[in-house]
Order: C-alpha cells, then sequence, then structure tokens
C-alpha cells in the first residue's frame, strides 16, 4: 500500500469511528506539522486501525484505551473513549475496563480515567437528545 492509499485508509477509519467535531481536530495537527498530521491519519488510523489483524475494532479500542490509562494520557484518552463506542465497546466495558485496570495501574489512574468515562458518556447523551 502507497502512503496515498493509506492516508485515505487512515481517513476512511476516522469517519467510521469519530465525530466530525473529532476529524476537525485532528486537521488541527495538519496546521502544526503536515509530518505528524500524516504519521497519525495514514500510520496510526491506516495501519495500525485499517489493516486486518484479525483484532475487532472494539478490542483494539479496549487494548488502547487500557494503554492510555496505564501512561497517564488523559487527554489523549477522552478522544479515544469516544471511539471505542463508536468502535463496539459498550458503557459497562468501558466501566469494566477501567475497575480491572485500577489493580494494575492503581485508583488515582482508574478514577480519573472514570472521571473521563462519565464526562464522554454525559456528552454523548447531551448530543443525541
Amino acid at each position: 500500500m502507497d502512503q496515498k492509499e493509506r492516508f485515505q485508509l487512515g481517513m476512511d477509519v476516522l469517519e467510521k469511528l469519530v465525530s466530525k467535531q473529532a476529524i476537525e481536530q485532528v486537521h488541527e495537527m495538519e496546521k502544526v506539522s503536515p509530518i505528524f498530521y500524516d504519521l497519525i491519519v495514514g500510520f496510526g488510523y491506516g495501519e495500525l486501525w485499517g489493516q486486518d489483524t484479525g483484532i475487532t475494532m472494539a478490542n483494539r479500542s479496549m487494548i488502547t484505551i487500557s494503554s492510555l490509562i496505564t501512561q497517564g494520557s488523559f487527554e489523549q484518552l477522552e478522544f479515544h473513549l469516544g471511539v471505542a463506542l463508536k468502535a463496539g465497546l459498550s458503557k459497562e466495558e468501558i466501566i469494566g475496563t477501567i475497575i480491572h485496570l485500577s489493580g494494575y495501574t492503581g485508583f488515582p489512574k482508574a478514577v480519573k480515567a472514570m472521571q473521563m468515562a462519565h464526562k464522554v458518556f454525559q456528552s454523548i447523551e447531551e448530543t443525541n437528545k
């Protein structure tokens, strides 16, 4: 797959998994660094999320949110919690993942992740009204 195809695959994946507002946020990165923007879309979503690796989108999301919680990357977690819901994880699965991770990452990170999940769930509910 060439760079143009990889980038288009990444955009296709993003359009399936995130809101138009979130896509606009990703596009903002192009203004800062076109090279980094291409890495996010082409590599991140084209290669990592777009390739058939035998892992479902829901499982990719669970892996991603687990990694972000473990790292304490809460700004990215907020974005990826929305992705996880569109990828097929339920609220209960996200909450269960955070509870399970509390034993591995500690309560401070789990509490912050749960607060972030609550914020994302509320935002989506308000949008769907």
